[in-house]
């Protein structure tokens, strides 16, 4: 993950008092800025780095920051900044694949208030939210909701409650979208060059839907993961042609396993199917289809 410096946010697209119907101030300092490193023999870190940097909410319950999991994924060192520049070590209690969402705990008393879980639901779609990172009005936006629904990654990602919204924050990773109450319905995940929505497409975000973790948080408080069985790892890499991922390597909708058998099948950057008249399935639907031949806990 690149550590640039994102683009300041126009102050016309800054939120203002008057846009909102909480305290702006009070509320966005609940937003506040995540440092981690990761050991250089880590997993995931030739592809997201050994030092990443984002966001996180102060989330229930003092001391206790939701923000997305792949910040977090390996980390052996958290840091946790507020908006006065106190730094905080944290520890991380959760990563669920499966939603990307994390957990941290501070380990030390952390000043900053707790804010309480909204809903997808609920979002309105006639004016706009704000998508807030840590450092203030400077590092929130006004956005606007284009559209809930699925989303599919090409890494064996799949959720059904993705919220799209535009125009896009430029440092997304674990802001906060908060409703017209101040209440977290989404944590950032993805900047996008086209989000679904009913108008021209544009750039955007993503973020993914509090909806998901709140039937989960009690496990993953308990024991760092949820007790359903494992989701087995297909091997498999899939994404639409031109996907919209920015930041991500994704070449074009390509497919590529090799199941038990050692038979492969498909090759990376080729498309499953031929002939000119065939026409490519969604990743969503193709996700869901090879799921569904792999159940849970079954390799």
């Amino acid at each position: 993950m690149s550590q640039s410096s994102p683009p300041p946010i126009p102050t016309a697209l800054n939120p203002k008092a008057r846009d909102v119907e909480f305290d702006l101030d009070h509320t966005l300092s609940a937003v506040i800025g995540l440092r981690t490193r990761i050991p250089e023999d880590a997993f995931t870190a030739r592809v997201l780095g050994t030092e990443r940097s984002g966001h996180g909410v102060v989330f229930q319950e003092q001391g206790l920051i939701l923000t997305i999991g792949y910040l977090v994924a390996e980390a052996e060192e958290v840091w946790l900044l507020d908006g006065k520049g106190h730094a905080v070590e944290g520890d991380v209690l959760a990563y669920d694949y499966e939603t990307g969402f994390g957990l941290v705990r501070a380990l030390r008393p952390f000043a900053p208030p707790a804010l309480e879980p909204g809903s997808c639901l609920n979002l309105p779609r006639d004016r706009p939210v704000v998508l807030a990172g840590s450092g203030g009005r400077r590092n929130a936006i006004r956005t606007e909701v284009q559209s809930v629904g699925p989303f599919a990654g090409y890494w064996e990602y799949l959720i059904d409650q993705a919220i799209f919204t535009a125009p896009a924050h430029p440092d997304w990773g674990g802001a906060a979208l908060l409703d017209g109450a101040g209440r977290v319905c989404g944590i950032g995940s993805l900047f996008l060059d086209s989000v679904p929505g009913p108008g021209i497409p544009g750039e955007g975000n993503l973020s993914v839907a509090v909806d998901l973790l709140l039937p989960i948080q009690d496990e993953l408080l308990r024991h760092g993961a949820t007790l359903k069985p494992p989701r087995p790892w297909l091997g498999i890499f899939i994404a639409e042609t031109g996907g919209p991922w920015r930041g991500w390597p994704v070449p074009g909708w390509s497919c590529g396993e090799r199941p038990a058998g050692g038979r492969h099948v498909g090759r990376p950057g080729r498309s499953p199917r031929s002939g000119p008249r065939q026409s490519l399935p969604s990743a969503v639907g193709e996700w869901r289809s090879r799921r569904n031949r792999y159940p849970d806990g079954q390799a």
